[in-house]
């Protein structure tokens, strides 16, 4: 009788796992079918679409190709961000975006001392949790221009994801990938690009607008006082350059302190303690530095300021 009891409790058991196993198994089959149905008759009207419009070839393989891998890659991570995540403070969700980009912000030298501080008052971190929810992120498809020479510079990118090839006359073709940065000097001074940036392959990309930067900077007068004193080393430094680029970047090789003292015989104004004193700010949308990159300086510069 024991023995029965058993039995049958196995068997009672056995039944319910192996129908729960195909229901999950028939569930999630469905979902993959409607799914996968829904991205062909996407991907099918958009054929159509190409088509009827006479679109070129190569302009619509394009397109399918960028937007296949956007398709598989919003399905497989999901969304970037949660929906949930609404419910949170504003305090939590400009802490949340500036521990997201942290690592972008970094990539300025400026905003890089500035993390690195060993004691952050509270006004330099919420401003610098300011610029961190100014980051946008965007994609770019290959073949894609992020910008080409002769425009003028309204934000500076940084490379998240992917590769991209910056070419400018004069000098050799430069392939950018993670942790690149283009355009930098846009935040300290008027500039206008010297060289093309296109995308080579599926690619990510950070961007800060140069007026959400100058709003953050102003809202704080000593952050706004230092970067005054920054901007002025920094454009003096890139005036001293035979040639332009929009990939230059300040201490990139040297630090801050090292390169100005060597190059001047000097203290830099980083140690003199930031006594600069700025000139009188129009308003938060001007950045009126000491000095401005004077492209008549060399018959080799490309026109880049003002």
């Amino acid at each position: 009788e024991t023995e029965g009891m058993y039995s049958n409790f196995v068997g009672f058991v056995s039944l319910v796992t192996s129908s729960s196993v195909i229901s999950s198994m028939t569930s999630l089959v469905g979902a993959l079918h409607r799914s996968r149905s829904e991205e062909t008759q996407q991907l099918g009207m958009l054929r159509r679409f190409l088509r009827q419009n006479q679109v070129d070839p190569g302009l619509s393989e394009r397109i399918m190709r960028f937007l296949q891998y956007t398709y598989h890659a919003k399905n497989s991570m999901g969304s970037d961000n949660p929906q949930i995540l609404s419910l949170l403070s504003q305090q939590l969700q400009n802490e949340l975006q500036y521990e997201r980009y942290k690592h972008v912000l970094d990539r300025v030298l400026f905003l890089k001392r500035l993390i690195e501080q060993e004691e952050l008052s509270t006004q330099q971190g919420q401003v610098l949790q300011k610029i961190s929810m100014a980051v946008v992120v965007v994609d770019a498809a290959e073949d894609d221009t992020v910008f080409c020479a002769g425009g003028l510079a309204e934000a500076c990118f940084f490379i998240l994801q992917g590769s991209l090839r910056y070419t400018q006359v004069e000098r050799p073709t430069v392939l950018l990938q993670n942790a690149g940065a283009a355009a930098e000097m846009t935040l300290w001074t008027e500039w206008t690009f010297v060289g093309d940036l296109v995308s080579t392959s599926f690619s990510k990309i950070a961007a800060i607008q140069v007026d959400d930067f100058e709003r953050c900077i102003v809202s704080s007068p000593e952050l706004q006082h230092e970067a005054h004193g920054y901007a002025a080393e920094y454009i003096e430094a890139l005036n001293e350059l035979e040639l332009l680029s929009d990939l230059w970047r300040f201490g990139h090789r040297h630090s801050l302190r090292d390169f100005v003292k060597h190059r001047t015989g000097r203290p830099s104004i980083l140690q003199r303690g930031l006594k600069l004193v700025p000139k009188r700010w129009v308003s938060w949308r001007s950045w009126l530095w000491p000095s401005r990159v004077a492209p008549e300086k060399s018959p080799s510069r490309s026109p880049s300021g003002r």
